[in-house]
């Protein structure tokens, strides 16, 4: 339990950010990435004042951020993190997903299906764009541009209305 605060005192809250990952450990253990400037007393406080965890163990690893290339090629490295396992007295759970306002029973019949992806040939994925939109012709030149005015003219009727 958080100690209660005297009258006229300020509460800090730490600008740092603990990203909780999923893994495969047990119940009672979680994953937490943060800086690398903290330390496992800092780490402890402030899970156990903010979150109000009862911790009793911390591990702490360090990592190099990965390097890549850029367009230009230089190579460019993330930000380095630090990679904590903290075990507590109770059960840890993982809070539900969102409910989303789709129902997912009839999603992928409203969903409009991608093209398959090719692996060969420039753009690919945008050669194929035209099996998307049904009623599109085939062809170029005058008869797409015919089938694109009429789609404009049913749009504005609609914005008409």
């Amino acid at each position: 339990m958080p100690f209660p605060l005297q009258p006229g005192a300020k509460l800090f809250f730490p600008n740092v950010v603990f990203r909780l990952l999923r893994s495969n450990l047990p119940p009672q253990q979680c994953v937490f990435r943060c800086p690398q400037q903290l330390n496992k007393i800092d780490i402890k406080s402030i899970l156990t004042n903010l979150y109000d965890l009862s911790i009793t163990d911390i591990r702490t690893m360090n990592y190099l951020g990965r390097t890549h290339k850029t367009r230009q090629g230089k190579r460019v490295r993330a930000a380095n993190f630090k990679k904590v396992i903290v075990t507590m007295e109770e059960d840890f759970v993982f809070p539900k997903p969102p409910e989303t306002k789709v129902d997912m029973a009839n999603a992928d019949e409203r969903a409009t299906k991608m093209p398959p992806k090719s692996a060969w040939g420039r753009n690919s994925a945008n050669r194929l764009r035209h099996r998307l939109e049904e009623g599109r012709p085939n062809t170029v030149g005058e008869p797409l541009r015919k089938w694109k005015n009429e789609q404009k003219a049913k749009l504005e009727e609609e914005d008409k209305k």
